[in-house]
């Protein structure tokens, strides 16, 4: 790599969309948990401390991820620059920004 040069890899929108899209699919499936009256007295889900308990708990954590969600699609910076200094991590939920080369041991490539 040469002087100013770097290596740009974006966070993919379309991505980001999807899992949005999932994330308000399960959020609108606790609401429905919640609101829904169950039927039938032999029915898993008849007692109704455990309609809330899994509603609240499905809409607080998805919930969650969609606001994450949202923050991330909002960002304009780059996913991960690689460039002289280093690596430049912004992709994950908590990013850790700049690994400088001082830092890095040893690069493989791995195919998932």
């Amino acid at each position: 790599m040469t002087n100013n040069e770097q290596i740009i890899i974006w966070k993919s929108k379309k991505r980001i969309i999807i899992q949005c899209f999932i994330c308000t699919a399960f959020v609108a499936c606790g609401l429905w948990q919640i609101t829904n009256n169950p039927t039938g007295e032999n029915s898993f889900f008849y007692y109704s401390y455990l309609n809330y308990f899994i509603g609240g708990t499905t809409i607080l954590i998805f919930g969650s991820f969609l606001v994450f969600w949202v923050f991330k699609f909002a960002d304009k910076k780059p996913g991960v620059i690689i460039n002289e200094d280093g690596i430049t991590d912004n992709s994950a939920s908590i990013s850790v920004g700049l690994i400088s080369w001082a830092d890095i041991d040893s690069i493989r490539t791995t195919k998932i």
